[in-house]
């Protein structure tokens, strides 16, 4: 049963209810008002003689047995006669019947044989002959102590707080008491009045766009009241004529009063908010509270920190650091006002106030990203991270030794990274924080691209130029694997070979054909010793050098015993091959451009030029004079750095081109802050700006050493409303 009202006399024996006579298990009575009187000899109260079911937001006006043709064992109550169900927020303004002593009556329940304790329910205490609110039972019921309480709305707004959606209401200086409704004219809104001392100094009650009467001013020893607010300084004052359209909490504006002496104003702050402090809260005069108008206030002393005073307004600066500052302002009157309270009848003497400031160390900030890792055969770090509060450091245990040093994995699997901040001058000690880092197993790999040459010379090295390699991680997620391996294949055997490719420990193959070398000429590289001979001498040959050379770029001596320095490039600069044709010849070598010795190194592998030689060897056997010395210029050329065409702030959309002044050169690149160069892919196309973005790039070309690695922030244009981003901190 649902919002009805009743009127008129209900009477009867037992089970006698203005709403209902019973109400059974699994039935409910909501927001019904009974202003009926009701009669009966036993279980009969303003809803309901007894209940089984659930009542809820109802409310009694009429009175319950009125002292008329009660039995002697009468259960009787405002609400309900007797409960055994459950019951929430009602209210009982009428009376209950009191003629005999041995009567089981209350205000709210006769007798309550139910847990339920009726704690959000309300009954007038003086209209119900000052009786229980339970008659017999738990009783958590709350007694409104005069008919004046329960008109002033405060009882409406106690049963309505909380509830979803407009339950309860009382038109103000009209109802006597609240009703169930809808009708939000009826809405009852709290003001609450708080002091420094007491923040419930006093309550009032109103209707929509009502008003209020104010309490009196308080009274605290050493403050002067001047007004209430919502926020007390901000010039926003509530009085009588304001308008209630919410709850709402004024608070008192209390100054402390300053006279001929000093006082200490005690500030706090946290670094990075700064404090503002009205001036004039601190001083009073008569009745006078515009302070601004009649007071000056200059810092005489300690202004270490930049303050500044605005009108009555002090202000102390974000960038403060944590400490404690004594600032001596003083306070003068602009025209001085005769019969002012003051020392001299002609105005205040000069003030000083002791602003003492604390500023508190603030809370770090710090942002750690787990890194988007793929397993790879070697350690790699876990997370990404930057504070500008202090050190960032870091831990694989909560309670484990940390240290600035990232933590790395190399199996697959999940990694708990823990990390705090040990904060600066003006910053705390963070708690430990942590992150999760996963590097996924990679399920297979596949050629996606072979080659673009898979025909080899004998000799030759395998040139893996277009060769790509894509890696599968499951849930059709892959990428471009960087820094593979190759084996199982010999570019000095001519046939067809197959070509293992292994990354992250799963491989795959391709197919190569090495074909025979073929002799595309010889050279005369040393002329014979002897070049002058007279009839009759045998022809000498001695210091000759006859130089085969093939068509896989490279040379063979042909009964010489002469050095032959050969140069090969590669990424990152140049290979030298030295080489005699004589068998167990020991050659040795100097890159100086001074000419070698046995002293000198001695050359058993190829060795790399990543700059500028002068490259001089010998070859030398026992019992064999030493051959001559072979000398070749090698110059390294360093690639230059590349560059983006844009820099700075540039809009979303924005295709970034990425150029390097080496003729020939291949760019590289990554995006983000990671420094794993197996990230990097090359650039063939404009790189579009999304955002504020952090790009890393690298040079290279054959036979030259690798350009320097430059990183390019680009930030999206503020004009578009991106935020700003400042420069990184490497982890």
């Amino acid at each position: 049963m649902k919002n009805l009202t009743v009127s008129g006399t209900v009477t009867g024996k037992q089970y006698i209810g203005g709403i209902a006579g019973r109400i059974d298990e699994g039935a409910a009575v909501y927001g019904c008002v009974n202003k009926s009187e009701v009669f009966g000899d036993s279980q009969f109260g303003g809803v309901a003689g007894i209940n089984y079911g659930v009542v809820t937001n109802c409310a009694n006006a009429g009175n319950i047995g009125d002292n008329k043709n009660i039995g002697t064992d009468s259960i009787c109550g405002g609400i309900l006669g007797e409960n055994r169900g459950g019951i929430t927020r009602c209210v009982n303004a009428g009376t209950v019947g009191v003629m005999y002593a041995d009567e089981i009556k209350g205000g709210i329940i006769g007798y309550n044989a139910s847990e339920n304790t009726a704690a959000d329910c309300y009954y007038l205490w003086g209209g119900t002959g000052s009786i229980k609110g339970v008659g017999r039972g738990t009783d958590n019921t709350k007694r409104v102590n005069s008919a004046s309480r329960l008109k002033s709305g405060e009882t409406a707004w106690l049963l309505q707080d909380g509830q979803d959606g407009l339950v309860w209401g009382q038109k103000l200086g009209t109802d006597d008491y609240p009703v169930p409704t809808s009708d939000s004219g009826k809405q009852v809104f709290k003001v609450t009045f708080a002091t420094q001392s007491n923040p419930n100094f006093a309550e009032r009650y109103a209707n929509p766009n009502g008003t209020v009467t104010l309490p009196d001013a308080p009274t605290a020893e050493g403050q002067v009241f001047s007004d209430w607010s919502p926020n007390p300084g901000s010039g926003n004052i509530f009085d009588e004529n304001t308008p209630v359209t919410d709850d709402i909490t004024v608070y008192a504006s209390e100054r402390t009063p300053f006279g001929g002496e000093s006082g200490e104003i005690p500030l706090d702050t946290v670094y990075g908010e700064g404090v503002t402090a009205d001036l004039s809260d601190y001083i009073a005069y008569g009745d006078t509270t515009d302070t601004a108008d009649k007071f000056t206030y200059t810092i005489e002393e300690g202004n270490t920190i930049g303050a500044s005073v605005n009108g009555d307004t002090l202000t102390v600066p974000k960038d403060t650091g944590a400490g404690e500052y004594t600032l001596k302002i003083k306070a003068e009157e602009k025209a001085p006002l005769f019969n002012l309270m003051s020392v001299d009848d002609y105005g205040f003497e000069p003030v000083t106030l002791t602003i003492k400031i604390t500023v508190a160390k603030a809370a770090p900030t710090a942002s750690v990203q787990p890194n988007e890792l793929v397993f790879k055969d070697r350690e790699q770090y876990l997370v990404t991270g930057r504070t500008d509060d202090g050190t960032l450091v870091y831990s694989t245990s909560k309670d484990g030794d940390y240290s600035e040093k990232v933590p790395t994995g190399s199996d697959a699997g999940t990694y708990t990274v823990w990390y705090k901040v040990i904060g600066d001058e003006n910053h705390t000690d963070s708690e430990p924080q942590s992150v999760e880092a996963v590097i996924r197993n990679i399920e297979s790999i596949r050629i996606e691209r072979e080659p673009d040459i898979t025909t080899v010379i004998e000799g030759m090295p395998l040139d893996t130029s277009g060769l790509v390699v894509i890696a599968d991680c499951g849930n059709d997620e892959t990428f471009e694997a960087a820094g593979y391996t190759l084996s199982g294949y010999d570019t000095s055997e001519p046939g067809d070979q197959t070509v293992t490719v292994t990354y992250g420990g799963k491989t795959a193959q391709f197919n190569i054909t090495v074909t025979p070398k073929s002799l595309t000429g010889i050279e005369l590289t040393h002329t014979p010793d002897k070049l002058i001979y007279y009839q009759g001498d045998e022809l000498d040959w001695s210091g000759m050098v006859i130089t085969a050379v093939y068509d896989n770029n490279t040379t063979e001596f042909v009964d010489s015993d002469a050095c032959v320095i050969e140069v090969a490039e590669f990424y990152g600069g140049k290979r030298a091959i030295i080489s005699c044709a004589t068998d167990d010849a020991e050659i040795y070598y100097t890159i100086d451009g001074t000419d070698p010795t046995t002293s000198s190194d001695k050359y058993t592998a190829p060795f790399e030029l990543t700059s500028n030689a002068d490259i001089k060897a010998i070859a030398v056997k026992a019992d064999m004079d030493d051959s001559d010395v072979e000398e070749q210029l090698v110059n390294v050329e360093k690639v230059a750095a590349p560059k983006a065409n844009v820099k700075g702030e540039v809009e979303v959309g924005t295709a970034v081109k990425l150029l390097c002044s080496t003729s020939g050169a291949e760019i590289y690149y990554t995006i983000g802050d990671s420094l794993d160069e197996n990230n990097y892919k090359k650039y063939t196309d404009d790189i579009i700006i999304t955002g504020s973005m952090t790009i890393r790039a690298i040079a290279v070309k054959r036979g030259c050493v690798m350009s320097d690695g430059v990183t390019l922030y680009l930030h999206r244009s503020a004009a578009r409303g991106a935020e700003r981003r400042s420069k990184p901190r490497a982890a």
